[in-house]
């Protein structure tokens, strides 16, 4: 289970600087570019507006989550 445990702590680890990374860049981007409004064009924001208009992956997503979350924290997995 301890292997688990540092495994998961590393990919999320992963995810979070890989996303900071992003967001950083896309506001350096919009910096470089001169663009007034650079709150706009942030990475989290592009997200913000893509998904306005796919409301229906929200259930899906929601649903993967749950059950990666269940499979790697409440199921019993072999040792």
């Amino acid at each position: 289970m301890i292997f688990w445990a540092s495994l998961w702590w590393w990919w999320l680890l992963a995810v979070f600087v890989s996303w900071l990374v992003a967001e950083l860049a896309s506001i350096w981007v919009a910096h470089m570019r001169g663009d007034k409004h650079v709150l706009e064009w942030t990475l989290s924001d592009t997200i913000r507006r893509w998904s306005a208009a796919r409301r229906w992956l929200a259930p899906i997503a929601v649903g993967t989550t749950a059950m990666l979350l269940w499979h790697f924290f409440a199921q019993v997995n072999p040792t």
